[in-house]
């Protein structure tokens, strides 16, 4: 019931939202690599922050200190990526303040003989956190996306870590609060989640997930975002390996392309990811751990064969 009300309230205050942002001019403008064709209210992701006070606020009582160093960082964060949607920032400003907040959110994990973990622990929340700020621009896309993520991060809680999942499982519930409320507005293309929402989900994303990795020694544990982790994992080097400058916003990656050049409509393609994303973590659940490593090869080397062969398609080009 607590979600059910929780739910309603935030509906109304994106309703809200939407209304000011609008007066007050709080617009993504289309330009030469917008995937919309209107001007669209954004930053209407203050939903996951929100959401994250909400749960910081239910929680108090419990919350270790790591727990409070990092909601301190996703405040950070937002409040950052919420000035960035209004007074747009520059891009290094923006990648030293993410390494910045991550390294304090991951301080618990610094020491000498696991250095080089810590340092691939926060470049890879990075990559994460990215990934899921360049998804927005689909129609759907960040919300569907998502919405799966954040159930088979409830699942895999559940079932490898039942003991120690609490937290983690509620902060999700609140996260999946605020992403059914965005969806009933982003799926009619009214407003968009903007930094503020994307940054802030894709950050406590990446923490649980890290949080699940340690806590289960398992790393292979990061196929759960796999799909849009990897589409901007590999658009990043060839565009790096391009020459391009790959702090600035483009139109390369995969489902960018699908709905740009392929014409696909922007629901398809974010309903596709997160179906495949759905899929590729049902079966990595029903697998043995032993075989999970192997299956991740095997997951990486089809979505690389994919991911080069829509890349290349004359339609493509």
């Amino acid at each position: 019931m607590t979600m059910l009300i929780a739910a309603i309230c935030l509906i109304i205050i994106e309703w809200l939202y939407i209304k000011v942002a609008r007066r007050l001019g709080i617009v993504a403008e289309v330009n030469e690599r917008s995937s919309h064709s209107r001007s669209t209210p954004t930053a209407g992701g203050i939903l996951y922050v929100i959401a994250a006070c909400a749960f910081a606020a239910d929680n108090a009582a419990g919350l270790s200190s790591d727990w409070w160093w990092t909601l301190a960082g996703g405040l950070i964060l937002s409040a950052v990526s919420m000035w960035d949607d209004i007074h747009p920032l520059p891009p290094l400003s923006r990648l030293l303040i993410q390494i910045f907040v991550l390294c304090l959110a991951f301080k618990s994990y610094c020491y000498p003989q696991a250095l080089h973990i810590y340092v691939l622990t926060v470049t890879s929340c990075i990559c994460c956190i990215n990934a899921f700020n360049f998804i927005d621009g689909i129609r759907c896309m960040l919300a569907f996306y998502g919405l799966t993520v954040l159930l088979t991060l409830i699942w895999a809680a559940e079932l490898y870590t039942p003991d120690l999942c609490g937290e983690m499982v509620v902060l999700c519930e609140w996260m999946l609060v605020a992403t059914v409320a965005f969806i009933c507005f982003n799926i009619g293309d009214k407003v968009f989640a903007g930094d503020v929402g994307a940054i802030t989900l894709g950050y406590y994303i990446a923490f649980i997930l890290v949080t699940l990795i340690v806590r289960t020694h398992d790393a292979s544990m990061f196929i759960l975002t796999i799909v849009a982790l990897f589409d901007t994992c590999m658009t990043v080097l060839q565009r790096l390996f391009a020459g391009y400058n790959i702090l600035l916003p483009h139109r390369m990656n995969v489902y960018q392309v699908l709905t740009s050049k392929w014409g696909l409509p922007h629901l398809t393609v974010s309903g596709a990811y997160a179906v495949i994303q759905l899929v590729i973590s049902a079966a990595y659940f029903a697998i043995p751990v032993t075989f999970h490593w192997f299956y991740t090869l095997m997951v990486v080397a089809v979505l690389t064969v994919v991911y080069f062969t829509i890349r290349r398609s004359p339609r493509s080009l």
